[in-house]
């Protein structure tokens, strides 16, 4: 349809249902928001600021910002009725689960309700009220956005007074968000810009049988509505009234519906009301298709004939993509095509298809050939459970189990490798593992490097590899990754750093959560210490290897920017001169800066989205079509996956093995180990700072440059061409809590906090595994003191 967002059928129906009362009775209405008092202000996309984000207030299940409190508008002196309706614009992030959040009324009347994912839900309360939510569209993270409206019973107003309302995240370990935006002139939007004399939406059965859904007034009760395509009708039905609103559903067959970029005409009587466009309705479809796997009968197999191949929601895909046959191929380890496992080992299946719009999918699987029985009564047993005190179970049992381990064992224990493609992985690249080159390789790692090796035969890609030069490390061991002690601090003022190490003891503490603290001002560490314990009681020390999460984009954009120093890559160049499957001939094509500052278009990309992924080239290229280079700022791991595959099609080599040749060998990172492009990262602290310490004095550390002063510039954050957001190769902006306009570095789901402040000549971390209660309250805290530290020196 015309909209942005397809909403379900029952939301387009509870849509046009709030607009008609709003409408119908507005004196029976009051604002929602009119002023805050409390809480804190967190601008977010709304379903009306589209790209940019609007002045909002935020409320979180976990991580701080419990709630917030506002004042409605007041209820007018002359109104005269039984109940008044309060309506106001929010949003909610359910993606991540459904969590509760609390409502109080003048600071006496709480109504608890959840971020159930309903387009439309409705509670009532024991003093009469009633509160609803009503879903206009959604986020393309997965967040409900719309209207929550509040019905008040007289006795509990005041003429000419507002009502006082406070909305509070009941603390879990999910973090789960509500926001409530400023807008002060929700019902003249509805009124005057979002009610419309018909309402149109297309819901799917299982992607696909469509029904098309009809909302209109009660006077288009008898009106004929007929979908058009070509000229000839392909659905027709007739509006009935419900007294409230009109409505009907037109059904239409997938075989009825036109395929590529067809468009269809909703016509209610003579007039136009909207338009279905297939192409957009079918890039959906293709999207879906992203998510579907393939399976076969065993990934661990005895020699002899190979597995079968088939889509594990077979009927699923053909709704989605039609029917498309599967051809199989099969390589050894050699990469040389067979047709039978004759020796035990590692294979590779190349499977591969071709849809009616004459795309080739391609998938690639890891299989592993052994003489090995899997089943209940082999008397092998490939998995063993080990024993962990939270399962709850005494030793003498666990004791029990190990002896009558074979007994004991049934299902998955017996089946897992031939019905899991993990063990197949594990097995293939556990054989190949190579210590002596690489003391941190693994498994998945080697069988990432097959893969690499092995589509680059596939293709006869005879295209030299690219081979940057080395990096000359020669050094004096006194850089910052080799500092053991707990402190080098000149002269500061000692109530400001007795204050920041209460901040950051308390903070450990009151979260729950430890960490490592490292503060470097203008050539000294002046702060190295660790705070809290673990969860078994043990105090970590400023050795503990914590998880970086998402600073490893930042690690990554360190990566890309070695080639953009030596001229192998631009970032302004389309990213089909490096992956040429993915060329857009009649599009503007994403650039490697898009895949970094999350610019992609590829917003809707999921788990598949991955570097683990072998086939990921393959199936961008397939969704590219349906997707739109800069038409949003979404965070996600697409981009940076994407950049992956350019460096190891460029080097032949994964990226966790650059990682180490080309940036925590040269910077001394001991402790480093990243096995992804956008997640991976674990060190200690100190060793993230030896990062920090690089990017700060432009692209050198120690006497060993890792990049040029220019491509370090080059990194940093700078206005989109999109929203109101600054982002840069791997970097944001965070110029807040006393830090420079300059200021810059990336966050990460594990809470760890890492500053980059080139103006103050300062590098702040606190380096944790995870964010814990009132994270967000003492993050600003610590970092305020921080600069309150470096102030008054």
């Amino acid at each position: 349809m015309n909209s942005a967002v397809l909403t379900a059928q029952p939301v387009i129906e509870a849509v046009a249902r709030l607009h008609a009362q709003v409408a119908a009775e507005p004196s029976r209405w009051i604002e929602g928001f009119h002023s805050i008092i409390s809480g804190s202000h967190s601008p977010y996309e709304s379903h009306r600021s589209g790209a940019k984000r609007d002045p909002a207030y935020v409320a979180r299940t976990a991580g701080g910002e419990e709630e917030f409190v506002w004042k409605t508008a007041a209820v007018p002196q002359k109104w005269n009725g039984d109940s008044l309706h309060v309506i106001w614009t929010c949003g909610f992030g359910n993606n991540l689960g459904k969590e509760w959040f609390e409502l109080t009324v003048n600071d006496s009347i709480i109504i608890p309700f959840s971020t159930v994912n309903d387009g439309y839900w409705s509670i009532g309360t024991a003093g009469g009220m009633r509160l609803s939510f009503t879903a206009v569209g959604t986020h393309h993270y997965g967040a409900n956005l719309g209207y929550m409206v509040l019905t008040v019973p007289r006795p509990l107003l005041k003429h000419g007074s507002p009502l006082t309302l406070r909305i509070r995240g009941r603390q879990v370990k999910d973090e789960i968000w509500y926001r409530l935006y400023a807008y002060t002139d929700v019902i003249s939007q509805i009124t005057t810009k979002e009610r419309k004399q018909f309402y149109t939406s297309v819901d799917f059965i299982h992607m696909g049988d469509a029904r098309i859904s009809i909302i209109a007034g009660t006077k288009q009760h008898g009106t004929v509505v007929r979908v058009m395509n070509g000229g000839s009708s392909i659905a027709q039905s007739v509006l009935n009234s419900d007294g409230a609103v009109s409505r009907t559903v037109l059904a239409l067959a997938r075989s009825e519906q036109p395929s590529g970029a067809a468009f269809s005409i909703v016509i209610a009587g003579k007039i136009v009301i909207d338009t279905i466009d297939w192409s957009e309705i079918n890039g959906r479809r293709i999207r879906a298709f992203m998510e579907e796997e393939l399976t076969c009968n065993a990934y661990v197999f005895p020699p002899g004939v190979f597995p079968e191949f088939r889509w594990k929601n077979a009927l699923l895909v053909e709704n989605l993509i039609g029917y498309v046959p599967l051809r199989v191929r099969f390589l050894n380890a050699q990469f040389q095509e067979v047709q039978s496992a004759v020796t035990p080992g590692r294979y590779g299946a190349v499977i591969e298809g071709t849809t009616t719009d004459g795309f080739r999918i391609r998938r690639f699987v890891t299989l592993y050939c052994a003489p090995a029985e899997f089943d209940d009564y082999s008397k092998d047993v490939p998995v063993s459970m080990e024993m962990l005190q939270q399962y709850g179970i005494s030793k003498d049992r666990w004791f029990l189990y190990t002896a009558q381990k074979e007994r004991f064992s049934f299902g998955s224990l017996k089946l897992f490798p031939a019905q899991d493609p993990d063990a197949a992985v594990f097995l293939a690249g556990l054989a190949e593992v190579d210590l002596e080159q690489y003391s941190f390789d693994t498994p998945r790692i080697r069988d990432r490097q097959w893969w690499i090796t092995a589509k680059r035969t596939l293709d006869g890609d005879a295209e030299p590899l690219k081979q940057l030069p080395p990096i000359a490390v020669s050094r004096s061991s006194t850089g910052i990754a080799s500092s053991s002690q707990e402190v080098i601090r000149p002269r500061y003022d000692s109530a400001s750093l007795q204050r920041l190490r209460s901040i950051s003891r308390e903070w450990a503490d009151k979260s729950g959560v430890p960490h490592v603290v490292v503060i470097w001002h203008k050539g000294n560490i002046i702060e190295y210490r660790a705070f809290g314990s673990n969860g078994s009681g043990t105090p970590i020390t400023i050795r503990s290897v914590q998880w970086m999460a998402s600073i490893t984009k930042l690690l990554t954009g360190v990566l890309m920017m070695q080639f953009v120093d030596q001229g192998i890559v631009a970032l302004d160049s389309p990213v089909s001169a490096y992956l040429p499957e993915l060329k857009q001939h009649d599009r503007k094509e994403m650039t490697i800066r898009n895949l970094f500052d999350h610019t992609t278009g590829l917003q809707f990309a999921k788990d598949w989205a991955s570097d683990w992924n072998n086939a990921l080239e393959n199936q961008i290229a397939q969704v590219l079509p349906y997707s739109r280079v800069e038409s949003a700022f979404s965070y996600n791991r697409v981009g940076y996956a994407i950049a992956g595959k350019v460096i190891e099609r460029l080097t032949g080599k994964p990226v966790p093995y650059l990682f180490q040749e080309r940036i925590f060998g040269p910077l001394g990172m001991k402790s480093a180990y990243a096995d992804n492009t956008y997640g991976g990262l674990y060190c200690e602290a100190i060793h993230l700072a030896a990062l920090g310490h690089m990017l700060l004095y432009g692209g050198e550390y120690d006497g060993v440059r890792i990049l040029s002063s220019e491509a370090v510039a080059a990194m940093q954050p700078q206005r989109l061409p999109v929203g109101d957001r600054q982002w840069g190769i791997g970097t944001s902006s965070y110029n807040e809590y006393g830090l420079s306009p300059s200021a810059y570095g990336h966050g990460a789901a594990s809470g760890t906090v890492f500053r980059i402040d080139p103006a103050n000549e300062l590098i702040i971390i606190s380096a944790r595994s995870r964010t814990g209660a009132q994270h967000h309250e003492y993050e600003k805290a610590f970092i305020q003191q921080c600069m309150a530290l470096i102030n008054r020196k």
